[in-house]
């Protein structure tokens, strides 16, 4: 004899995992996202020297730290 499992039943109970799943997806997306533009202002700012980064107020060290606030902001 095989037991009756409402399918709302099982639905109900993986509903918060479809939930977590996506949100953990997206997360993971938005990241990679951020990464790709982190790593394109990252190259980019590297070719500049270091008069031209003068020109635009900032120096070499701080390189990184504005291109991944750049990319927290486009991405």
């Amino acid at each position: 004899m095989t037991a009756y499992v409402p399918f709302r039943f099982v639905t109900d109970f993986f509903s918060p995992i479809k939930g977590m799943t996506a949100m953990f997806l997206s997360s993971f997306f938005r990241f990679l996202r951020q990464w790709r533009a982190y790593d394109a202002g990252l190259r980019e700012l590297s070719r500049l020297g270091d008069r031209e980064l003068a020109d635009i107020g900032i120096s070499r060290s701080e390189i990184a730290r504005v291109a991944w606030e750049n990319a927290e902001r486009t991405a």
